[in-house]
């Protein structure tokens, strides 16, 4: 029987992504299917895909999420929409299911950015002097605030001691300059208490491009620090699926 979802596997596994667009009925449905699994490898037969079930979330995206199954290969696996990863509680950077950037309606964290629709909330909120409330919708990180803070930086190569290497790979991830984000990890390291480390965060989420390519820069830099596999993000091409890989090409070792 084809293995679907073992939370064990699946989140050491390389995941796909692809934007995600509202059909006739309303229902949020992907606009592309990968022409390779996650399963696939050198050398096997091209992959086949097709739909096999819809799976609701608990945490993520508010939707049902596509499942597909390789014929190939007779596994399944999970599309998740742009900006969302597996067993992720939150979207990683704020943007919808299209990957278009989202704006705050009503001046959020940032005054332009709805980082309160993502992992990142927690930071911001600390940042800025506010407590963790259970009403809050991102209240998964009420009890936990120095744990958020840490993931949210390590996303960022923050807290981890990397090496070189790792340090300049994400740094170039993330469309930042090496100095820059060696500082920030001094300061994030020199930092006393939740709020001080989540500000020096922010500092470096500010830095960030603030366009259709914010998405991918944390992709990268998230799975260069670890935090997720590596995903391949698919996009409609001109005439078939068009697949990137995060972090890419040339994944440093050490």
């Amino acid at each position: 029987m084809p293995q679907c979802h073992n939370p064990a596997l699946d989140a050491r596994r390389p995941f796909a992504t692809a934007p995600y667009r509202p059909e006739a009925s309303g229902r949020l449905e992907p606009r592309v299917l990968p022409t390779l699994c996650i399963h696939a490898e050198a050398g096997n037969a091209p992959c086949r895909i097709g739909f096999n079930h819809s799976r609701d979330r608990k945490t993520g995206p508010a939707f049902a999420v596509a499942v597909l199954k390789c014929h190939t290969h007779g596994r399944c696996f999970t599309l998740y929409p742009l900006g969302h990863y597996p067993f992720g509680r939150a979207a990683v950077a704020p943007v919808g299911s299209d990957g278009e950037p989202l704006r705050s309606a009503g001046g959020d964290e940032d005054g332009r950015l709805a980082w309160g629709l993502t992992l990142f909330a927690a930071v911001f909120a600390l940042a800025s002097g506010d407590k963790p409330r259970r009403a809050h919708p991102m209240a998964w990180w009420a009890t936990e605030p120095a744990d958020t803070v840490a993931f949210a930086a390590a996303v960022l190569g923050l807290g981890l001691g990397l090496s070189e290497r790792r340090g300049e790979a994400i740094a170039e991830s993330l469309g930042i300059a090496r100095l820059e984000l060696r500082q920030a990890d001094r300061d994030y390291g020199a930092a006393r208490g939740p709020a001080a480390r989540a500000a020096v965060v922010v500092v470096v989420l500010g830095r960030l491009p603030k366009d259709r390519c914010l998405l991918d820069s944390i992709l990268g830099s998230g799975a260069l620090a670890g935090c997720w596999a590596p995903a391949a993000r698919w996009d409609p091409g001109e005439r078939t699926a068009r697949r990137r890989l995060f972090p890419g090409r040339g994944i440093p070792d050490g």
